[in-house]
C-alpha cells in the first residue's frame, strides 16, 4: 500500500476509490485495516458498519489533501538492522511485548527489544520512539 501512496497515487485517484455501502462485506485491505488495526491480518473480510463507512469518507480525503507530504519517502522491506545510518526523522513504533503483541502479522516474541533500543538511540537526526519497558504497564515517548 506504501509503494502505491508514495510512488503512483494522485489526489484524484484517492478521491475516486470505492465508497463501501453499509452492510456490504469487503475483502479489500484498506478497509479491513480501518475496522480491526492491528488484528487486521486474521480476518479476510469484513462487514461495513456505519462507523467503518465514516471513517472510509472520512480517510480517503485525509489521504488525498495530506499525499504530498509521503511522496518523497522511502520505504525499506527489510529488517531494522540494514536501515542505512542517515540524516533522517525515524518514527519507531515496535509492537508491544507478550500479551499485547499478540495479533501482529509477526509475533513480538521475535523481537530483540534492548538491541533494538540500542539500534534507535544511535539513529542520526530527529527520533521518535516507543517503548516499552515492562511489557504493558509503561509506554514511553522518547524523542531528540
Amino acid at each position: 500500500m506504501w509503494d502505491w501512496l508514495i510512488d503512483e497515487a494522485t489526489p484524484d485517484t484517492i478521491l475516486s476509490l470505492p465508497e463501501v455501502e453499509i452492510g456490504e462485506k469487503s475483502s479489500e485491505f484498506i478497509h479491513i485495516i480501518h475496522a480491526a488495526t492491528k488484528m487486521a491480518f486474521a480476518y479476510k473480510m469484513i462487514k461495513v458498519t456505519p462507523v467503518l463507512a465514516r471513517h472510509w469518507e472520512i480517510s480517503r480525503r485525509h489521504m488525498a489533501a495530506n499525499l504530498h507530504k509521503i511522496k518523497h519517502w522511502k520505504i525499506l522491506c527489510a529488517d531494522y538492522s540494514e536501515s542505512l545510518d542517515i540524516e533522517a526523522t525515524w518514527f519507531i513504533d515496535p509492537p508491544y511485548k507478550e500479551s499485547p503483541g499478540k495479533g501482529y502479522h509477526y509475533s513480538s516474541s521475535q523481537i530483540g527489544y534492548g538491541a533494538l533500543a540500542g539500534w534507535a538511540e544511535a539513529r542520526k537526526g530527529e527520533i521518535i520512539y516507543y517503548r516499552s519497558d515492562r511489557g504493558q504497564e509503561q509506554l514511553s515517548l522518547f524523542a531528540r
